[in-house]
C-alpha cells in the first residue's frame, strides 16, 4: 500500500508517492559484504589479497578512506544502512535472539562453553518469550525499500537478512517485492561433504553452530518457501541478483545484496583455494578464496550492467558491515586496532564506495569520514527525494561536484552497545565504558592505531566530548531487548569489554 513517508528530527523528510516520476531516476544496487576488513582488498593497499573486481568498483567513482558502521556487529549495522537512522532511535541496539538462556542449567551450561572462547552470557539477560519473539526490525521502520517503492522502483533482497526472525520482520513486509536468501546471521555456502567446497572450521564454541544444516532460519528461502540450492551461496546471490535487474520493463529497481561473504562457517570454491598454494596456513587460504569469490561475483555483476547497457544508469554503492571477525583467529584488521564487537576502529571502519557512470567523477579518493548513515539519505537523492535532517549525510551533491567536500571537523560521529559508548569529533575519538570505568582518547591523525591513550592530557576535550555524547543518549529509544554476550578481548595485554 502505497503512502505517504515522513521522517521528522533524525530521519526523512515528507514528500508523496503521488509525485511525477522523473526519468532520470537510476536503478540502484547496494551491495554489503558481511565482515570484510578494509585491508581484504587490495584497493587500500594494507594487505595481499588481489580484488580487481571490486578495486575497479572502488575506482569507478569515489572511495571513502574513512568511513564508519553504526555498530561493530552486523544487525544494528544493517538497520543503519537501511533506515539511514541510528538503530539505537528504534531500540534495535543489538543483534536479535531466537532464545536466552532461561534456568541456572541452561547458564551454567551457556557460560562454561562460551566463556572458554572469551563470551559470557550477560547477566540479567532474560526477557520474556514475547520479547525474544519480538526481537527485529520494527515496522515503524520506514526502510529504503519501502521508500523507493513509493518512488515507483521495483525492489528486491537477495542474501542475508538478518533482522528479525518473526512474519513481521520478514523482508516482504519492509518494502521488498521479493526475496532469495536467509534470515539468520548466517548459512553453508554448500553441503558440508560437497568435494567442490573446502572448509576451515575454527576452535570456537560459536562456530560449531554455524556449521548446522540449512534448516529454519538458517533455510534459502525465495519470498517465504525454503527452496534447494546447491550452487556456492556467494555465486548464487550474484546469480539471482542478475536475474532480477535483467528482468524487462521501465520501472528502475533497487537491488540490495547483503553477501554473507567472509562471514563464518569458513568454505571456499576449490579452484579458489588451489590457486592459492602460496598461503601455508590453512584457514587464512580458506578465508582468502572466499574472499576472491566475492570478489569474481561482484565481477560478474558489473560485467553484467555492461554488456546489458545498464551501467548507464545504475548507481552502485558498495560497503562492509563491519569489520573482520578477528575472534575466529588466523585473520587481522591489518594495521587498525581490535576487530568486529570492539569499537576500536578494527570494529567500525569499513569500505565505503559510490559509483555513477557519467555521474560521480572516477578516481575520487575522499579523506573526509563517512558514515553508512549516509547511504540511504545519498540514494534517495538520486532518485529524486530529499532528506535535509537525517541521521545521514546526503553526499551526492559533493561526490557529483556540485559542492565541496564537508570538512573532517563538520560532524560528530556516535556509537552505544549496552554500557560501551563511543564518540569521534573531528580527529578526536573517546571510548566509555561505563560498567568497567573505562574511558580512552585517542588522536586518530597522529595515531590511527588508537595506541595511546590521551585522555588525561585532554581532559577539557573529553569532557566536552562526552556531554555531547550524553546530549545524543537523551534522544534515542531505551534497547527494545537486552544484549546476551559480554565479550572480552585482550589487546595488547589490556582488558576490554563489549556488549554484543
Amino acid at each position: 500500500m502505497r503512502r505517504w513517508l515522513c521522517f521528522l528530527a533524525g530521519g526523512w523528510v515528507v514528500f508523496s508517492s503521488a509525485q511525477a516520476v522523473s526519468p532520470e531516476r537510476p536503478n540502484v544496487l547496494l551491495i554489503v559484504a558481511d565482515d570484510l576488513g578494509k585491508c581484504d582488498m587490495s584497493v587500500y593497499r594494507c594487505a595481499g589479497i588481489k580484488t580487481p573486481n571490486l578495486d575497479r568498483l572502488a575506482n569507478s567513482g569515489a572511495r571513502f578512506s574513512k568511513a564508519y558502521a553504526t555498530a561493530s556487529i552486523c544487525s544494528p549495522s544493517r538497520v543503519g544502512i537501511l533506515t539511514g537512522r541510528y538503530p539505537q532511535r528504534l531500540g534495535f541496539e543489538f543483534q536479535p535472539h531466537q532464545r536466552y538462556p532461561r534456568n541456572f542449567l541452561e547458564r551454567w551450561a551457556a557460560s562454561w562453553l562460551l566463556g572458554r572462547d572469551g563470551w559470557k552470557p550477560a547477566k540479567g539477560a532474560h526477557p520474556s518469550r514475547k520479547i525474544s519473539k519480538a526481537s527485529g526490525l520494527p515496522p515503524e521502520a520506514v526502510t529504503l525499500a519501502e521508500a523507493l517503492k513509493d518512488r515507483g522502483y521495483r525492489t528486491g533482497i537477495f542474501g542475508k537478512w538478518h533482522l528479525g526472525y518473526g512474519p513481521e520482520h520478514h523482508p516482504l513486509r519492509h518494502g521488498f517485492d521479493t526475496f532469495f536468501g536467509f534470515l539468520e546471521a548466517y548459512s553453508l555456502y554448500g553441503e558440508k561433504k560437497n568435494p567442490e567446497l573446502v572448509g576451515a572450521p575454527v576452535a570456537l564454541f560459536a562456530d560449531k553452530v554455524q556449521w548446522k544444516k540449512r534448516r529454519g532460519p538458517r533455510a534459502i528461502q525465495r519470498d517465504g518457501q525454503p527452496v534447494r540450492e546447491d550452487r556456492y551461496l556467494t555465486q548464487a546471490i550474484a546469480a539471482e541478483a542478475i536475474r532480477f535487474m535483467q528482468q524487462p520493463g521501465t520501472t528502475p529497481f533497487f537491488a540490495y545484496l547483503p553477501f554473507s561473504a567472509p562471514h563464518a562457517p569458513w568454505q571456499a570454491p576449490k579452484p579458489g583455494y588451489d590457486s592459492l598454494s602460496s598461503i601455508k596456513d590453512h584457514h587464512q587460504r580458506v578465508y582468502t578464496a572466499m574472499v576472491l569469490a566475492l570478489d569474481q561475483a561482484v565481477g560478474k555483476i558489473l560485467d553484467f550492467l555492461e554488456t546489458s547497457g545498464l551501467s548507464e544508469n545504475t548507481l552502485i554503492v558498495f560497503a562492509s558491515d563491519n569489520g573482520v571477525a578477528t575472534y575466529n583467529g588466523h585473520v587481522t584488521s591489518g594495521n587498525l586496532k581490535g576487530g568486529k564487537f570492539t569499537l576500536f576502529e578494527g570494529g567500525i571502519d569499513v569500505p565505503l564506495f559510490f559509483s555513477w557512470k557519467n555521474t560521480i567523477p572516477p578516481g575520487q579518493v575522499l579523506e573526509t569520514p563517512a558514515s553508512l548513515l549516509d547511504i540511504a539519505p545519498t540514494i534517495l537523492e538520486a532518485a529524486g527525494g530529499a532528506l535535509p535532517s537525517a541521521d545521514g549525510l546526503n553526499w551526492l551533491p559533493a561526490l557529483t561536484g556540485k559542492t565541496p567536500v564537508p570538512k573532517t571537523d563538520s560532524r560528530t560521529f556516535f556509537w552505544r552497545s549496552g554500557y560501551v559508548c563511543a564518540v569521534r569529533q573531528g580527529s578526536y575519538k573517546v571510548i566509555l565504558d561505563k560498567a568497567h570505568g573505562l574511558v580512552a582518547c585517542y588522536d586518530l591523525e597522529k595515531d590511527p592505531q588508537e595506541s595511546r591513550d590521551i585522555h588525561w592530557e585532554k581532559q577539557e576535550k573529553v569532557t566536552q566530548m562526552l556531554e555531547a555524547l550524553a546530549q545524543w543518549e537523551n534522544t534515542l529509544a531505551p534497547p527494545a531487548w537486552p544484549h546476551a554476550i559480554d565479550y572480552e578481548v585482550v589487546i595488547d595485554g589490556k582488558k576490554y569489554y563489549f556488549a554484543i
